[in-house]
């Protein structure tokens, strides 16, 4: 389940990725790029999550991270471009141990 938070995180910062205002790169992606790869990132996130959930709960879980991670990533890379590098990798560590607490 906790793969699939990572997957969310993903489809959140490549949507961030996207905006004219994002602050991570010299240029930002292009909108449909941007736009068609968080959509990927997104289902890959249901399919992750609909392992150990039925469909619809996994839809909401899915939404509600993307909904939470979205803003926070927002106002974190508003201070400096490493600390959302570093969000996103304390982020991916914790999800990535949490499944393997969740697999033992």
């Amino acid at each position: 389940m906790f793969i699939g938070l990572i997957s969310a995180w993903f489809a959140c910062l490549t949507l961030y990725s996207g905006s004219e205002r994002q602050q991570l790169w010299s240029k930002r992606l292009p909108t449909l790029y941007s736009y068609s790869l968080s959509i990927v990132f997104f289902t890959f996130s249901i399919a992750l999550t609909n392992t150990n959930f039925p469909t619809t709960s996994a839809v909401i879980a899915c939404s509600i991270a993307v909904f939470t991670f979205l803003p926070l990533q927002t106002i974190v890379s508003a201070y400096h471009k490493r600390y959302t590098l570093w969000l996103t990798a304390v982020v991916t560590l914790m999800c990535l141990l949490l499944t393997l607490m969740e697999v033992q």
